[in-house]
């Protein structure tokens, strides 16, 4: 749920799970590639576009069950109609309130500063 701006952050490659953050089926995800690496990057299953560029060459890759892919843009709209901003402060509020709850069980101060 980290608010990542992969321009500013300039990473040679960026992956992650659609699954985990954004309410998407298991087993989607993403893969970004910076420019440089684009040429020699290719799915690991060769199929149907191999040899093609990337991205293209990972459009299909082979027998798959492709729906979970296919609904990474209606969970990224959903999470956008709920505010990204909105949610990651709800998951902070949540995560500060386990911090607390185990803390008191445990009758221990909170290992983790509330910000």
């Amino acid at each position: 749920m980290i608010d990542v701006d992969l321009t500013a952050v300039d990473p040679d490659f960026w992956t992650g799970n659609f699954h985990k953050w954004c309410c998407a089926p298991l087993g989607s995800a993403g893969l970004w590639v910076r420019g440089e690496h684009r040429p020699w990057v290719a799915p690991p299953v060769t199929s149907w576009f191999v040899g093609e560029p990337y991205p293209a060459s990972f459009r299909w890759i082979g027998t798959d069950d492709y729906s979970a892919y296919e609904a990474v843009p209606s969970a990224l709209a959903f999470m956008a109609d709920l505010g990204w901003d909105r949610v990651r402060a709800h998951n902070r509020a949540l995560a500060a309130y386990g911090r607390d709850v185990v803390a008191a069980a445990l009758g221990t101060e909170p290992p983790i500063p509330p910000a």
